[in-house]
């Protein structure tokens, strides 16, 4: 069986605490993963603070980071019937359903790999500044990112 752990600043680390995942097919625990604390959680945002501040991806460019991602496509694509099966095994959904959601998983990243160069810090006017009143949607956050769209959870086998 795989135990999965948390991936923070470069290390496998054990959570709080795990949680088996089972195939609802056979009832089988195929892995156990982290259910991790607010601690654990804690830890890993500080990880990624200062993994960004002192890293190289602070000043990584619009065009690298776009490349990026469309290598993880690229790698996605190439272990495809591998995570379809892990998907199916964990979800109990069927596998053409979860070869669809790969593919899908891996159009998402082209996708945002081209948009990567084309966000400038722009933002579109909303009905205030077009002069039909509400709050524009950053002003609405009040600082908070706008979601840029959907996120799929993938999960594969990438370590202890």
């Amino acid at each position: 069986m795989i135990e999965h752990r948390n991936f923070i600043g470069g290390e496998w680390l054990a959570a709080a605490a795990t949680r088996p995942i089972v195939n609802p097919a056979t009832d089988e625990v195929i892995a156990t993963v982290a259910e991790s604390s607010a601690a654990d959680v804690a830890v890993a945002v500080r990880a990624a603070r200062d993994a960004f501040d002192s890293g190289p991806w602070r000043t990584t460019t619009a065009q690298a980071r776009g490349r990026v991602l469309f290598h993880m496509a690229a790698v996605v694509r190439e272990h495809a019937d591998r995570l379809a099966e892990i998907e199916t095994r964990t979800c109990g959904k069927p596998i053409v359903e979860s070869d669809m959601d790969v593919q899908d998983a891996a159009t998402c990243l082209e996708y945002y790999g081209g948009l990567a160069t084309k966000i400038h810090g722009e933002r579109p006017a909303s009905g205030a500044a077009r002069g039909r009143g509400g709050p524009r949607r950053a002003e609405a956050h009040r600082g908070r990112p706008a979601r840029a769209g959907m996120a799929r959870l993938l999960h594969a086998s990438v370590g202890p």
